[in-house]
């Protein structure tokens, strides 16, 4: 790989960051951001951003709250703890996010035009 073909991945990069918008951002990280991939597909966050979206955006409280959390036994019998964010402090962060992409593209941008790969 030479040095034409580093600069040519990392404006490659820049490109695709600037394709996603503020729509892409929330439902990206509301709608599939919440739980992990490893989890049963029946556990998803795409019914909170429908209700979320429907409803204008909410804006929540803006304080601490803790995690939501889920214990599972497993099969050796040592228990397993499960937890999420709390939906409502997980919207406020992703608005914010989706609010300020356009600085965070910026900053992502001008960290990554220099390097090599």
């Amino acid at each position: 790989m030479n040095k034409t073909d580093k600069v040519e991945i990392v404006n490659k990069y820049v490109e695709l960051t600037n394709q996603i918008s503020y729509e892409n951002v929330m439902e990206g990280l509301i709608g599939f951001g919440l739980f992990t991939e490893k989890l049963p597909n029946f556990l998803s966050s795409e019914s909170f951003l429908s209700w979320y979206l429907s409803n204008s955006k909410p804006q929540f409280e803006n304080k601490g709250r803790d995690y939501v959390r889920y214990e599972n036994m497993r099969n050796i019998n040592i228990p397993r703890l499960l937890a999420i964010p709390n939906p409502f402090s997980y919207s406020n962060l992703c608005n914010t996010i989706a609010e300020n992409w356009d600085t965070i593209k910026n900053q992502l941008s001008e960290n990554v035009k220099n390097q090599k790969f």
